[in-house]
């Protein structure tokens, strides 16, 4: 047995998820943010180097102990991009086996 679904919405890095990734894709799978797959969109995190975060989309991220660079806004919502850690997962993720990564299946999970 196995799960076929999986939905983080905060706590952990791009660094925690990068190897599952891979592993996911390779048989077959898709890990994406779950803020893009409830809007239509099919993103991806980037990996590339950088020194502020990427996925920020002012007013939808909340400051946690987890992705804030100080704890000076602790618990809300923050519309400036230096508040957070450059690799932080601020849009929350999606992890799903071959069996929703078609069309279909994305769709069956937007319908949910």
């Amino acid at each position: 047995g196995g799960s076929c679904l999986y939905i983080q919405d905060r706590g952990v890095s791009r660094w925690d998820t990068c190897a599952a990734e891979a592993i996911l894709r390779a048989f077959g799978g898709d890990l994406a943010k779950l803020s893009g797959e409830e809007a239509g969109e099919e993103t991806h995190y980037t990996y590339l180097e950088t020194d502020c975060n990427l996925d920020f989309v002012p007013g939808l991220a909340t400051c946690t102990k987890y992705n804030s660079r100080t704890n000076d806004a602790l618990g809300k919502r923050v519309n400036d991009v230096e508040a957070f850690k450059p690799y932080s997962n601020l849009c929350g993720m999606i992890a799903f086996g071959k069996e929703f990564n078609t069309d279909d299946g994305r769709q069956t999970l937007k319908d949910a």
